[in-house]
């Protein structure tokens, strides 16, 4: 466990091909790692163990568009272009002033293909780039409340907008209230009626009176614990219905 006053100084990526890429902290705005397991294992006269992370989250600020690293030929490559590959197998994470890694992950990889980790998933918004990878089948392992079928996928463009929504949301009971607003869009507990939206919380009991944590019109958006993860939608929406959506909802929140 770290101290308070240990810094990070890097996150190393690996990927499939045995590849990596170092990042420097100041790359970084944040990141959270969560489902962690141990697993243990005998091989070889040895008794070894590994961490698997079933969630990845990582945003990257606007530094990491110029980052460069050395790939397995030798070539001067693009981080950002390497990161659009879907192959990240490992991630290490190095405190400033620490010989051995704090926190050495492998990365959870569904099966589909041996090559490409279809959960990895890249957002790019407000000039930062938002990676995440969730290798859980979490509707069905943990979100067993929900009775309604939530069987569409949520593109990249609405979960744009739902951040665009959030940020344009604090900001507005920010000015209406003078004090810090806990986002609903996160895992706070908190709830927002408005008179063209509702956002909620993810909701933790086992009486939650809605499925949904996101509701424009009869557009419905559900979640695991905060916006980005397992989301899923109760039908299809396209780009311009989407831009209609934000339109409506942010002049709602001068």
């Amino acid at each position: 466990m770290e101290k308070k006053n240990d810094k990070l100084k890097s996150i190393e990526l690996v990927f499939e091909n045995c590849d990596s890429a170092t990042i420097p902290a100041d790359y970084i705005d944040s990141y959270f790692f969560e489902d962690i397991t141990t697993t243990h294992y005998y091989r070889n006269g040895n008794i070894e163990s590994d961490l698997i992370c079933g969630s990845v989250f990582i945003i990257f600020n606007e530094k990491i568009y110029d980052l460069t690293y050395i790939d397995i030929l030798g070539v001067d490559s693009s981080v950002f272009d390497r990161l659009e590959n879907k192959d990240i197998t490992q991630i290490i994470v190095n405190l400033q002033g620490k010989e051995e890694p704090y926190l050495h992950l492998i990365v959870g990889w569904n099966d589909q293909d041996a090559f490409f980790n279809e959960e990895q998933k890249m957002v790019l918004y407000d000039n930062r780039v938002e990676l995440g990878i969730n290798c859980l089948d979490i509707r069905a392992d943990e979100d067993f409340r929900n009775t309604k079928e939530y069987s569409h996928n949520v593109p990249n463009y609405v979960y744009s907008a739902l951040r665009t929504i959030e940020d344009r949301l604090c900001t507005y009971m920010w000015n209406k209230n003078n004090e810090v607003y806990e986002s609903p869009f996160k895992n706070t507990g908190q709830r927002f009626h408005g008179n063209t939206f509702d956002a909620f919380a993810y909701d933790w009991s086992e009486s939650a009176t809605e499925d949904y944590n996101f509701k424009w019109r009869d557009y419905e958006v559900s979640w695991y614990k905060y916006l980005g993860r397992g989301m899923r939608a109760n039908r299809e929406i396209s780009p311009d219905e989407c831009a209609v959506m934000l339109d409506e909802i942010l002049n709602t929140l001068k």
